[in-house]
């Protein structure tokens, strides 16, 4: 829009850039797609250090590529939008928001939300959950002054935030309980850790279009079996009993990580393999799950989280959980734009 000579404001509830990688502050938060990938065509980083980065690398990224374009002058900061009119005389939006505990109108010709699903914590309905006396923290809404040394901790969900909460605090608490409602396929990346060579990151800097053509093999790699890896074959599905080759070769591989790191624990495979094929759910990079799941003080078991006392989780199926603090990684609200309310020709509601 910038380029293009349109006027345009952006309003953004938050006080600074960054959307998700400013609030998610929780322990292991990390990028799971591959960094050359996972930014902008125009703005490609040469300057990498890890394949896979940690929030607080790629919010810096975000934050110097607001500066790079001179954004920040076009962002209305702390500007909470509630919703949003079609004046059908005057031919433009009216969009109310409140900044400061102030309301405010907008006027535009074009709204375009941008917002993203995954704004809103989503807390489990869990029954005297308030009563619960120890510290209850979503990874979504992390609360860094808590202290979780030598602490009996129960983690609720062990997906993609899940398995990295879990990965990073296992050796600072003194018990972690994981509870699982529904395994996750988990793919091995041995780069998900590992620092960029100093020598790559100089010849991406260095050399004119390296950094260009390194994101465009990195893309090809991951798109271009893409249709093969989610569409199901159903000529192959009808003769093998399976989903598609492609699909059901990545299935087996993660499968036979898994086994690889639990060889004689046929229960504990049992508990982690999922009934759906890969991409059915979005799957999830290791990042030491595995790893921290054979650590002496950490076990996990399946059950979703139902009530609580003041000492203790109890499960749905009546297990109940000593501890002294509850950390969930129990996803997002999806409103895909629902949150608003945004009313369009003759006033129809947009939900």
């Amino acid at each position: 829009l910038q380029q293009a000579g349109f006027n345009f404001t952006v309003l953004e509830a938050l006080d600074e850039v960054g959307g998700n990688w400013l609030t998610n502050t929780y322990p292991g938060a990390a990028v799971d797609t591959p960094s050359r990938v996972y930014s902008f065509s125009f703005a490609p980083n040469a300057s990498w250090t890890q394949f896979y980065p940690r929030g607080p690398e790629f919010l810096s990224y975000l934050e110097r590529v607001t500066d790079q374009y001179g954004l920040r002058d076009r962002i209305q900061f702390g500007t909470k939008v509630e919703g949003a009119r079609w004046d059908e005389v005057a031919k433009v939006w009216r969009v109310h928001a409140v900044r400061n505990g102030v309301p405010e109108t907008h006027e535009c010709n074009v709204l375009v939300m941008a917002t993203g699903p995954n704004n809103n914590p989503n807390y489990p309905a869990v029954q005297g959950l308030d009563r619960f006396r120890g510290p209850v923290i979503h990874s979504g809404a992390w609360d860094d002054s808590v202290d979780l040394a030598g602490k009996k901790v129960v983690l609720v969900g062990t997906g993609c935030s899940g398995v990295q909460v879990a990965t990073a605090v296992a050796d600072t608490v003194g018990e972690l309980v994981i509870v699982q409602r529904q395994p996750e396929h988990i793919i091995p990346n041995p780069q998900a850790h590992a620092p960029v060579d100093p020598l790559e990151i100089a010849a991406m800097e260095l050399v004119p279009f390296a950094v260009n053509w390194m994101r465009l093999q990195s893309i090809e790699s991951q798109m271009g079996d893409m249709h093969g890896m989610v569409l199901k074959d159903e000529e192959y599905a009808a003769r093998t009993g399976g989903f598609g080759p492609i699909n059901d070769g990545m299935r087996l591989y993660a499968e036979h990580y898994l086994k690889s790191h639990f060889p004689d624990d046929p229960e504990m495979v049992a508990l982690l393999t999922p009934d759906f094929p890969v991409f059915a759910k979005r799957p999830i990079l290791d990042c030491g799950f595995y790893d921290t799941l054979k650590k002496p003080h950490v076990s996990i078991l399946r059950g979703e989280l139902a009530a609580a006392d003041e000492g203790a989780v109890i499960l749905g199926d009546g297990t109940r959980i000593e501890c002294d603090a509850v950390l969930l990684s129990t996803g997002y609200q999806l409103h895909f734009g629902r949150q608003f309310d945004i009313r369009g020709t003759g006033g129809k509601s947009l939900r």
